[in-house]
């Protein structure tokens, strides 16, 4: 299993629970060697790796998981992803691709004191919906198996705590809905997707 854009790896301790062979993969060499840093000697880890590493070694997994990587990227960028995911799935393997369903950019836009530019807070440069990421993962060699909306938030348990806190934010500031899309592939081996 390979989380691309794994950053500092935060996602993988995690993954190394369900699988007996975790990596991590960014475009980030400080990332890696933290990632590498911190989760050294964990069971089941086999070590981040620069992407550009991965694909020079032809690496191939059956399960790539690209979580909330894909609103950042421009158009270069994301065709070079979307490139290195499909040709790094292993002939069976599928890959999970998270995103904001169809965000609002402008709701979290911070101005810049020192230059007055307008920019989106965590660095989203695209929005995604139900329709939009399907139809560009086929343009770029995928299957789609399925696409979901979803709440990634929900606690799987709830405590007397987190239910208040979620009552409290639902008074507050309304139902957030199904914030997030859910997107899974497999690369094309022939037909449309």
């Amino acid at each position: 299993m390979l989380d691309y854009g794994c950053g500092v790896g935060y996602l993988l301790p995690h993954l190394c629970g369900y699988a007996r062979a975790v990596y991590g993969a960014d475009l980030s060499r400080e990332s890696v060697d933290r990632t590498n840093a911190r989760l050294a000697g964990t069971p089941s880890f086999e070590g981040a790796f620069l992407v550009s590493a991965l694909r020079r070694q032809g690496a191939t997994f059956d399960a790539i998981l690209a979580i909330e990587v894909i609103e950042h990227l421009y158009d270069a960028d994301l065709d070079v992803m979307l490139n290195d995911v499909r040709n790094m799935l292993a002939p069976r393997g599928i890959t999970v691709f998270t995103t904001p369903n169809n965000e609002d950019r402008t709701k979290n836009l911070v101005l810049c004191p020192a230059t007055g530019e307008l920019f989106h807070r965590w660095q989203h440069v695209r929005s995604w919906d139900s329709e939009s990421l399907p139809s560009r993962l086929r343009v770029a060699g995928f299957s789609v198996l399925e696409v979901f909306e979803t709440n990634l938030a929900n606690p799987m348990s709830w405590t007397p705590y987190k239910l208040l806190k979620r009552v409290a934010k639902r008074l507050l500031l309304g139902d957030d809905g199904k914030p997030h899309l859910v997107c899974i592939a497999a690369a094309q081996r022939g037909g449309n997707g």
